[in-house]
């Protein structure tokens, strides 16, 4: 991660953290591999799993796909830094220390059954941070990137994707359980704000979401007590309307951004209907925020 802005820091401590930045940004450190024993901490757990930590550590959403091939490449990069990249799928070194100037023409990886890990290390950051390199995966189905100049990657020295291939068509309630990890890893891997908490009376309500201002892309996901939910939603200028049974007592609506639509962050209005009472929000959310409410249902409660 990038460390702070000078000015986030207390005055007293201004001149310490300014020789510590000079040392981590010129002195001549190495890391050497010294044997193949594996890291013996606590922290390992969270860089294998990273639900168990708020933090992104490079591990990015799963992609799931019935696609047999992968397509990788690299976005054109004008930039003459003397950047270089090493890549490993499954184990093997695919590239290594490759200078991403250097041309690289479109390849297929054939993906195994279950899980697929595709790992990016930056090698260096050349003469100027960060590491410009980004590649790009196809897999049919669905696009994505490993990107080292998105802000949550500027100091990363790998990115990993998890790649979850079947074969076959994914039954519906497997297709179920998928989504549900997918919007879970986001979740967990992001900063949850609980923006209110109401109470009901009725024991089913209703979601209107739609987009007031300029209709840009956005699309959000919900999960509504850890077991319910609504993947892919669109945000548009009509008002999407959902159907959401409620338990007695506490539930929990999270809403998680999908992407950033063309201007970013991820925007939206929310009101829930409850009979003939409506309340609004503005629901704000990003790669690193998701937003939450709370709604209890009580007899005799209300908005």
């Amino acid at each position: 991660m990038n460390m702070p802005a000078l000015t986030g820091y207390r005055e007293a401590d201004r001149t310490t953290v300014m020789h510590l930045s000079d040392f981590l940004r010129f002195a001549p450190l190495q890391l050497i591999k010294r044997n193949d024993t594996p890291w013996q901490s606590a922290d390992a757990r969270k860089l294998l799993h990273s639900h168990r930590s708020p933090v992104y550590m490079g591990l990015i959403d799963s992609f799931y796909t019935n696609q047999a091939k992968a397509i990788i490449g690299f976005s054109e990069n004008n930039t003459v830094d003397n950047d270089s990249i090493s890549l490993v799928f499954n184990g093997s070194r695919i590239l290594d220390k490759m200078n991403i100037n250097q041309p690289m023409p479109a390849r297929e990886l054939s993906l195994d059954t279950g899980l697929n890990l595709l790992i990016l290390f930056a090698d260096n950051y050349g003469k100027v941070p960060p590491n410009t390199a980004r590649l790009n995966v196809n897999l049919a189905d669905k696009k994505f990137a490993l990107d080292f100049t998105t802000p949550e990657n500027l100091s990363a020295t790998f990115i990993v994707a998890k790649i979850f291939y079947y074969p076959d068509k994914v039954p519906n309630d497997i297709k179920e359980l998928i989504t549900g990890r997918q919007i879970s890893e986001k979740i967990n891997q992001r900063k949850t704000i609980l923006i209110d908490s109401i109470t009901v009376k009725a024991s089913e309500i209703t979601l209107a979401i739609w987009d007031d201002a300029i209709e840009d892309g956005d699309s959000i996901s919900l999960q509504i007590n850890n077991e319910i939910y609504f993947p892919g939603i669109a945000v548009k200028k009509k008002p999407r309307f959902l159907q959401v049974k409620l338990y007695p007592g506490e539930n929990k609506i999270i809403f998680i951004a999908d992407n950033l639509g063309s201007i970013a962050p991820n925007t939206s209005i929310l009101e829930i209907i409850d009979g003939k009472r409506r309340k609004s929000y503005m629901i704000d959310t990003n790669f690193g925020q998701n937003n939450a409410i709370k709604i209890i249902y009580e007899l005799g409660g209300g908005l």
